[in-house]
């Protein structure tokens, strides 16, 4: 899977490496962001908490497949406060995961997806009212599982920050090998 899924991203891909689930920490901490809402979207969306199952839950969810393949992609920004050029990247980014799933499910591949920011398929979510409308696309972000990435990035040698109006943002795509 880890060469399809380059493959559909070679022109954006920053880096990439295929680790072991296992090996990917889960942060009390990081949920606790969650939990205060750091980022303005708790209680919002389907994809983030408290909508989304338990961090002994989540482990699990993703601890079913065997391999994870973490990637980057690297977005120029005009300066240091270009919010729009952030967004931009960030459903860039969110666009390509949801391409490469896409492809993946036409392959009828068994994988979990988690990515960056929360759900925005919808202009308005329904949570939490009514069934989210688009379950098979709305991918989780990293972070509402737990997941420090400035941390995974450090591990597994990927670059978090590269230099001076520029963001990265970061997917993961869990499978296991067929």
């Amino acid at each position: 899977m880890k060469n399809i899924i380059e493959k559909l991203i070679e022109n954006k891909i920053f880096q990439s490496v295929e680790i072991e689930t296992k090996d990917i920490i889960i942060s009390e901490e990081i949920l606790s962001y969650c939990k205060a809402n750091k980022c303005g979207k708790y209680n919002t969306n389907w994809t983030c908490p408290p909508a989304i199952p338990s961090i002994y839950q989540l482990k699990e969810q993703y601890n079913r497949y065997s391999t994870a393949l973490i990637y980057n992609i690297i977005y120029p920004l005009e300066d240091s406060f270009d919010w729009d050029g952030m967004l931009g990247a960030l459903k860039d980014s969110n666009n390509t995961a949801n391409k490469i799933a896409k492809y993946l499910h036409t392959l009828k591949l068994d994988f979990k997806v988690l990515k960056s920011g929360s759900c925005d398929i919808c202009d308005k979510c329904t949570y939490p009212d009514n069934p989210c409308k688009h379950p098979d696309i709305a991918y989780p972000p990293l972070e509402a599982y737990g997941i420090n990435v400035m941390e995974l990035a450090k591990k597994f040698n990927l670059n978090y920050y590269n230099g001076v109006n520029t963001i990265t943002y970061f997917t993961i795509f869990f499978y296991n090998h067929e």
